[in-house]
């Protein structure tokens, strides 16, 4: 899998941070601070990255809370390992 969904996390996060220094444990908002609308503008922004559509369950910051979670949908979403 691409590292583009990184880019994203990264550009949004309030924290100035690259994002080869992201790690899959970093949670988006205790570590990373995304807030309620940064956090929509990551979901609209892989969507158009990634060609995919969100499940509307899975736009919560309750159901992607780590980095490893963006992850690990992506990957479902589109099949990649």
């Amino acid at each position: 899998m691409n590292n583009e969904y990184k880019k994203i996390i990264s550009k949004l996060s309030v924290v100035e941070i690259a994002e080869d220094e992201i790690k899959e444990e970093m949670t988006l908002v205790e570590d990373l601070s995304l807030d309620s609308l940064s956090f929509v503008q990551m979901v609209l922004m892989l969507e158009n990255s990634y060609n995919i559509k969100f499940d509307d369950d899975y736009i919560s910051m309750d159901k992607l809370k780590t980095v490893k979670d963006v992850e690990d949908y992506l990957k479902n979403k589109t099949g990649e390992q």
